[in-house]
């Protein structure tokens, strides 16, 4: 009987659940409609599954396009989309059906299949995005209705993998924001560089640009605020929202921002020209083509090649040695296509040093063991790693980055990451090679972005410390590269319904613990995408599990510790921060944020003996130079200056120059000076009057008024100048100084003015005193003899 009452208990129980499984399998209330300024769209309406709000229903809108499509470029696609930016906006006739996805962007599908198991709907025509907006059904109809904040995310995967699908945005909208979740070009479909104009790169950066556009224009029909839009991303996509920070081509597009395990200034977010150019011919070898010059390079890859070999060889490409990362990836462009044109005119920490980025609200976050997926997989790492393993990692890691000082390096970094309470621990040895990936690819340039961007905005800074008991990765490698984000969309809370609606398989099963920490982790980025703030002042505390977060401050470097009881702390692994940011670029000469210049453009180095010769020879050869100089105008200061003596013209006779001409001896010099015997006289000035400032007498005025004769009557006086230049030549200087001198100007002061007037007229003969010309003297003269 009581085995009875047991079954019937257990069968009573499973009709229960079977009810309510078969009420949530079909959780689609209808399809919606909207419009927008490109056309009516068709999306599905899905009721909540959350059990705090059950009324809530989320519009669904699926594989809308933000760029022109190719059916749209037509038979001229490869030309105008492949290695191309996509400026044009979308276009369509009707309603676009928007109730399903579209394909995702050319990659290798090994990433998504983790959580969207039988992945495969990869196609080039893929900017698509996904977008999921609250429909609040106990709201009052209205003209202008309210208005949500928007979050637009960009999915990680190193640049060459990631898909809108797997991260749907069902649980972050019920909390009020839309969300916006975009694909981009991938792999070297969206980041091949020939370094040159023929392909600078960057394309799928491009296409986030022309995604956020999109958004800032038709989100408002979505119920999304264009004034509120704040981008996120995680790993590869973190970088990306660091760049859009520091582009001039993103200005506007956004007003806050959230990276989370990334940063543009790792040394895997940005390659430099020439790694993206030897990856760039590498793929060619791989597929066939010419790689001597860029432009047969891309004429091949664009209308010779399609995406499944592009896509294919890219996965062939290996990388440099001494590199991190992946062959495809941003590059800084600006000097390919101009700085007006290009998205990353300058390297990032260039950008962040001269404060060239948006000034806006940051949230930034990472978790404990970045690295624990970086590190070599080695036979036995399961066991730990030994101390001769980790120095041939330590030597393989100094080898082929041309660090200045390996020995000094090697010591260091070994001295650093050493264990030392147990220095030959398998355990402790794996746990610091750990420590030691996670500080060099993502702490230290995330903590270095952080540095300078809180002199400028409000920035909150995160490390996700929390471990399921039922985590899917192994315990030795602790809370690793992107767990936080299965916490931020909820994958905890997805179940049976969900997964037949998205197709979406989470990777673990999750407790009653897991959510809380996913409801802890979705209240405080929707907060902070609201308001500014992840955890509101004006709301209860308790509702952050008792912690209000306290905003990043440079001195003690604060953060929040994500935990099971969560709490601020202070200087999170900053002796290790620092070894990379300060010490390690004074032993290596170089440092992982600045960009080294290329061998035939670096300066040969020269000892300090050669410097301290070249320099004293260039101090001897500048004040020989003003020596000579100083010589020089001493000598041309000290000569003689000597001035031309006065030679009358042999024409002209000794009585002509006698009236013509008088000489004045100055006491004061050495020379003798010519001047013009002084004149009083006024009235206007008559045809006798020369340019001289001087009267004529009668007589001198007849021979110039006989000067002006006709052309026939000049001739004779031009033919009796060879006659007149045989008259012997008189010493008329020495003759004129035997002559007295007489201080005429003295002697006419010292009589009266009206004795003055009357001698003066008498002397030059009428009211018109002479005025002397040589030339027409001459020719008086010419003309008497």
């Amino acid at each position: 009987m009581a085995s009875l009452q047991r079954y019937g208990f257990g069968l009573i129980v499973f009709i229960l659940s079977w009810i309510n499984s078969e009420s949530l399998v079909e959780p689609i209330v209808g399809p919606v409609f909207v419009n927008t300024p490109y056309g009516e769209i068709e999306g599905v309406s899905y009721r909540s599954q959350y059990e705090a709000l059950p009324q809530r229903l989320i519009n669904v809108f699926r594989g809308v396009p933000y760029a022109k499509t190719l059916k749209q470029f037509g038979e001229e696609w490869k030309e105008k989309y492949r290695f191309h930016n996509v400026d044009e906006e979308p276009s369509w006739y009707g309603t676009y059906d928007a109730t399903r996805h579209k394909p995702a962007c050319p990659q290798m599908p090994w990433l998504v299949k983790e959580t969207v198991w039988g992945f495969n709907d990869i196609a080039e025509d893929c900017l698509y995005l996904d977008i999921y907006s609250p429909n609040n059904t106990n709201e009052s109809p209205t003209n202008s209705p309210l208005l949500y904040p928007v979050l637009v995310f960009f999915p990680g995967g190193g640049f060459i993998m990631g898909a809108s699908k797997q991260w749907p945005g069902v649980f972050l909208s019920q909390r009020n924001i839309v969300v916006v979740v975009v694909n981009y070009r991938l792999n070297a479909l969206g980041f091949f560089s020939t370094g040159d104009r023929y392909s600078p790169g960057n394309y799928g950066l491009f296409d986030q640009r022309r995604a956020l556009q999109f958004v800032k224009r038709a989100i408002q029909s979505f119920r999304g605020n264009p004034k509120k839009i704040t981008i996120m991303g995680h790993s590869s996509g973190a970088a990306s929202v660091g760049i859009h920070l520091l582009s001039p081509r993103s200005v506007g597009l956004f007003h806050q921002a959230i990276m989370l395990s990334g940063s543009e200034l790792s040394e895997w977010a940005v390659l430099s020209r020439e790694d993206s150019q030897e990856y760039a011919r590498r793929l060619c070898r791989e597929v066939g083509c010419p790689t001597g010059d860029s432009q047969q390079m891309i004429d091949c890859l664009r209308y010779s090649r399609s995406f499944e070999q592009i896509v294919n060889a890219s996965a062939m490409v290996p990388m440099r040695p001494g590199k991190i990362g992946n062959p495809w990836a941003p590059v800084v462009d600006g000097d390919i296509v101009g700085v007006a044109n290009a998205f990353l005119p300058d390297p990032p920490h260039d950008l962040r040093r001269q404060a060239r980025q948006m000034r806006v609200p940051l949230l930034a976050g990472m978790v404990q063991d970045e690295g624990a997926y970086f590190i070599p997989n080695l036979p036995n790492l399961i066991d730990g790693i030994d101390k001769p393993q980790f120095q041939s990692i330590l030597n393989e890691f100094i080898r082929y980055r041309d660090v200045a000082d390996q020995n000094s390096v090697f010591d260091a970094m070994e001295f650093q990451y050493t264990h030392w309470p147990q220095p030959t621990n398998k355990s402790c040895v794996r746990k610091k090679l750990i420590e030691m990936m996670t500080d060099y690819m993502f702490g230290a340039a995330i903590t270095e972005s952080l540095r300078w961007h809180v002199q400028f905005s409000r920035v909150y800074f995160y490390v996700f410390q929390y471990s399921s008991w039922r985590n899917y990765i192994p315990q030795w490698r602790g809370i690793s590269h992107g767990q936080d984000l299965d916490y931020v969309f909820g994958l905890p809370f997805v179940n049976e319904t969900y997964i037949n609606l998205l197709g979406l398989y989470p990777r673990q099963l999750y407790d009653f613990n897991d959510r809380n920490m996913s409801e802890y982790m979705i209240t405080m980025i929707t907060n902070f995408t609201s308001g500014g703030e992840p955890t509101p002042r004006t709301e209860e505390v308790y509702y952050f599990r008792n912690v209000s977060w306290r905003e990043y401050n440079p001195q003690n470097h604060s953060y929040l510790s994500i935990r099971n009881h969560s709490r601020n702390m202070e200087n999170y692994r900053m002796n290790d921060v620092y070894f990379w940011n300060n010490f390690y670029p004074k032993l290596a000469g170089y440092s992982p944020y600045v960009f080294k210049p290329k061998p035939e453009d670096s300066v040969d180095t020269a000892d300090t003996f050669e410097l301290t010769t070249w320099a004293l020879a260039a101090v001897a050869g500048v004040l020989l130079i003003v020596v000579v100089c100083l010589i020089v105008v001493l000598v041309c200061r000290s000569r003689t200056k000597k001035y031309p003596k006065y030679q009358a013209s042999p024409t002209l006779s000794r009585k002509t120059e006698e009236d013509s001409m008088t000489f004045y001896k100055d006491q004061d010099r050495s020379i003798h000076h010519i001047e013009p015997p002084p004149t009083y006289y006024s009235g206007r000035r008559t045809e006798d009057d020369s340019y001289d400032g001087h009267r004529r007498t009668e007589a001198e005025s007849d021979n110039y008024r006989g000067a002006r004769q006709p052309r026939e009557d000049r001739s004779a006086y031009s033919n009796r100048r060879d006659d007149e230049e045989e008259r012997p030549n008189y010493n008329y200087r020495r003759q004129e100084e035997e002559r007295p001198t007489y201080n005429h100007r003295r002697e006419e002061e010292e009589r009266p003015y009206s004795d003055r007037r009357a001698h003066n007229l008498r002397r030059n003969g009428g009211d018109n005193p002479p005025r002397y010309n040589l030339r027409r003297q001459e020719h008086n003269d010419s003309t008497a003899v």
